[in-house]
This record gives C-alpha cells, structure tokens and sequence, in this order.
C-alpha cells in the first residue's frame, strides 16, 4: 500500500509519500531521511523536500508530481472545503482512494512519535502517513484510527451552502443599512420599521411599499423629502436577497435531511436550534469522532481533553486569567471563556433567554 499523507495550508500543502511503517523509531527514521529544506514556507513553487516529502502549490504540476508517484490513497485531516478540495478532487481525478483521520489523532501522534507540541507541517505530514501504517493504533478490528463516519461531500456541500447564505445576509444588510440612512431624510416615519419580517407575498411588507411593488395602508404621508428612486432600487434589491436567502436556507434544511446528520439533527432539535444555528454547529463538530483518540475521549489526568476541545470549537471553551498575590485577592483570578465567537453568539441568539453561562 503506497500512501500519500498531505497536511493543507492556504493554497499549498506538505505531502509524504509512504509504504511502510519504518523498522526503527520515527524520530530515527526522520533524522536518516534528513531535514527538509529550510525555509520552505516562503519557496515558491512545487519542490521535494527530502526523499519521501514534497511542497506542492495548487497547481496542474502539482497534480503530476502525486501522478508520478503512483499512490494508492490519500489521508488528511478534515479542514476547510476551500484548502482540502484541490487535493481531494486531484485523488478522485487519478483514481486514489481517500481517507481521514482526526486532528487530534494527528497531534497526539506527533507528540509521541517525535516528542514536540510543536505543530510542523513537515512533521505533520509524516505522522498523517505513519499513522495509517502503525500497528500499535489499530482497533479491536484490525483497521487503522481513520474517521470511517466522515462524508467529506455532503459537509462540504453543507459548508458551501452555509457560507453562500452567509454573504448574502452580509450584502442584504449592507443594503439596508444604506437604505434607513436616506429612509432618515425621505420617510423618518418608517426609517427604524422591521426588513426582517416576510408577509404573506413573500417579501416584507414595508420594503414592497418603498419598492412599488404593493401599497401598504398602514404607512401615511411623509414629512419627509419622499422616497428616491434610488432608496426604490434599494429596496428592490433587498427583496431580491431576501428571496436568494430564503432558497439557500432551504437548500440547508434538505442537507440536514441527510442519514448521516440525523444523529447530529436529533440532539439539535431538543434544543430547538434553527435550520441556520444547526449548520453552524455542525459544521463545527462534525464528524464527532474527530475530538476523539482511537474513538474514545481523551484524558490527561483527570481533564476531559476530548470534552475541552469540543466545548472549545463550540464556542464554550474556558481557561484561567491570573495576576498578582491570588491568596490575598481571589478577584485577581478572572475565569473567562474563548472559542468559537461566531458559535457562541449564535448559541446566545438562537433562543431567547439563553445565555453563556459564567
């Protein structure tokens, strides 16, 4: 088996080309194989590093290169759909099998097998690769710690959908922010109304009257200069997003509908979590196994490291701020939480008196 264990950046990635799990000690093995070259984040262009590594940038050479070496399979770690996708779609193109396997997986096998906390994408690469090969990892089947249950096309599908939605909001806001400013001049009476709300036309019933599209009887004459033709256009065009919205939104509630995210689903609706917060949150813990050590938490001590990780993407991570003689003044030891904010701040808004707890 000949695999290709690759550790993404932006628009480039390590890859180490691997058959076997070396006879000596991965420390002793990285150090006959020499360093990589140094200084190799700033190189541009596809280059080896040593005999088994290789930097490669997003690019139709890059896709030779891996040709060349004739891979059975990829492994990699669940990252980004816009830092993962080159090389995943490069495997399917050639025909190479692709596997997963956990960050933290990968961090703790590093800290084993060459004994730093220090991340390294070289030396992240390599543990991708030796993992897959490493006897000492297999579980009671025999198969290697790879995250069987990770559908990376359906979340990534989910990711692109989410992120579609996302900046069309962005502009949708962007435009009503524009339009109360002039609505501050031309109609003071409904500048601070609610955009957010849909009628029964399918559009919100103040931005149908300010576009011409329906006359609403509860808005009266103005003392104002009177609605522009470029606050109508505005108008017109936040409707317009609001309608672009409402299809993705739809489009989120059908991926959700999918078999391997109804475990996920069903935690989520005891919550009563929107169609919009669920696919954050999954997007975030998705797939589970990835906090996970040989599919079990991770313990150091007495400390729930699987459980602190996945609070931590969730937005509920917490740690100790502390300053001075703390036996004299207690107050001088701040508990403070850290995260994901944007999880956290949905978290606090999707239901109405929840709040993070102190």
């Amino acid at each position: 088996m000949k695999i290709l264990g690759i550790d993404v950046s932006r628009n480039w990635a390590i890859v180490v080309f691997l058959c076997e799990f070396p006879t000596v000690s991965p420390l002793q093995y990285s150090k006959s194989i020499g360093e990589p070259i140094k200084g190799y984040p700033r190189i541009k262009g596809n280059i080896q590093l040593n005999e088994i590594a290789y930097k490669l940038e997003c690019n139709a050479e890059a896709i030779e290169i891996i040709k060349s070496l004739e891979a059975d399979a990829i492994i990699l770690e669940p990252t980004g759909y816009w830092y993962a996708s080159f090389w995943v779609n490069c495997a399917k193109k050639l025909g190479m099998d692709i596997y997963w396997i956990s960050h933290q997986q990968t961090k703790i096998n590093r800290q084993h097998y060459f004994k730093t906390k220090n991340k390294d994408d070289y030396l992240d690469a390599l543990t991708i690769a030796l993992t897959y090969f490493d006897k000492s990892g297999l579980d009671d089947l025999g198969n290697p710690p790879i995250l069987n249950n990770y559908d990376h096309d359906s979340i990534d599908l989910l990711r692109r959908t989410f992120h579609e939605r996302e900046q069309l909001d962005k502009n949708k806001n962007s435009l009503i922010n524009q339009l109360r400013q002039r609505l501050c001049c031309e109609f003071p009476e409904i500048a601070q109304r609610d955009f957010e709300y849909i009628g029964v036309n399918g559009y919100n019933p103040t931005l149908g009257h300010i576009a011409g599209l329906k006359k609403n009887s509860r808005i009266k004459a103005t003392s104002g200069t009177g609605i522009s033709e470029y606050s109508q256009l505005l108008a017109n065009d936040i409707i317009m997003y609001e309608t672009r919205i409402s299809v993705k939104e739809g489009e989120l509630s059908e991926i959700l509908e999918l078999e391997q995210f109804n475990p996920y689903c069903q935690v989520f609706n005891q919550f009563l979590f929107g169609t919009v917060t669920k696919s954050l949150l999954l997007l975030h813990c998705y797939p589970i196994e990835r906090f996970l050590f040989n599919g079990k938490p991770y313990f150091r001590g007495d400390h729930d490291i699987s459980l602190r990780k996945f609070q931590a993407y969730l937005g509920l991570g917490y740690s100790y701020q502390i300053s001075g003689d703390t036996s004299a003044k207690q107050d001088k030891i701040k508990k403070y939480w850290k995260g994901s904010e944007l999880n956290a701040l949905s978290l606090v808004c999707s239901r109405t008196g929840d709040y993070l707890p102190e």
